[in-house]
């Protein structure tokens, strides 16, 4: 599988928090998904949402692959989605 945009990893959005695509804060897997958190400073300036600056997205691999890509508000709408507990429980 190839993603077609693979050409722009590494280039984050115009701007302040274009500096980057930021830093990668958490992953946890929890089968064959994974929640990643992204911290880019700057971010919440340029979305219509504050999210504490940070990207939550849940990744589902088989087979070695990336097959699919969702995104979240926040931490605990992704973990939900995965089955993982709350944080701090």
């Amino acid at each position: 599988m190839s993603w077609p945009g693979a050409a722009g990893v590494g280039r984050g959005p115009p701007g302040p928090a274009g500096a980057g695509l930021g830093e990668m804060e958490q992953i946890t897997s929890h089968g064959d998904q994974v929640l990643v958190i992204m911290h880019t400073p700057g971010l919440d300036q340029r979305r219509a949402w504050a999210g504490r600056d940070r990207n939550y997205m849940v990744v589902t691999v088989r087979g070695g692959q990336i097959v699919t890509m969702r995104a979240f508000r926040n931490a605990e709408e992704a973990r939900a989605f995965t089955g993982l507990p709350a944080a701090g429980r």
